[in-house]
């Protein structure tokens, strides 16, 4: 297991990787948020959800990274 050494400041805008965590991570909120609805967010969460299946719930047992959705009471 790899130890974090060190954390920089950086700007996004010129990190594409960034940029495009970003873009998938405000999705899920989105997705998973309830919020009001937008066209243009439902389209790119469509578009997500046909290339990967990363709004499909797996099993515990496979090989992956979990996503906690947490709500308040």
């Amino acid at each position: 297991m790899e130890t974090i050494t060190s954390i920089e400041d950086i700007n996004s805008n010129n990190n594409d990787l960034i940029q495009l965590t970003d873009l998938i991570i405000g999705l899920l909120t989105y997705y998973h948020g309830g919020l009001t609805p937008s066209f243009a967010k439902m389209e790119l969460v469509k578009h997500l959800s046909l290339k990967t299946n990363i709004f499909e719930i797996s099993k515990w047992d496979e090989t992956k990274c979990n996503l906690l959705i947490w709500k308040s009471k």
